[in-house]
């Protein structure tokens, strides 16, 4: 579910959710990575994970093919 494009207050609690759940953070701080993000839940993730701004993530999912598998993968 992380394609998920938080459009309306309810998926974008659904996109909070799998991102505290995914990250295993608090909602207040997936509500800021998901800010920061622009919404985009995989460039959320990229972001936590690889400590990466918004615009790096995007490159790195971009150079995975969409793909958050192989982005997370890449070094």
């Amino acid at each position: 579910m992380v394609g998920v494009t938080p459009t309306n207050a309810k998926l974008r609690a659904r996109a909070i959710r799998i991102l505290s759940e995914i990250l295993g953070i608090q909602a207040p701080d997936a509500q800021k990575l998901l800010d920061g993000a622009g919404g985009a839940i995989p460039v959320a993730i990229l972001m936590h994970r690889m400590d990466l701004d918004p615009d790096a993530a995007r490159r790195k999912l971009k150079e995975a093919g969409g793909s958050l598998r192989y982005a997370l993968e890449l070094v």
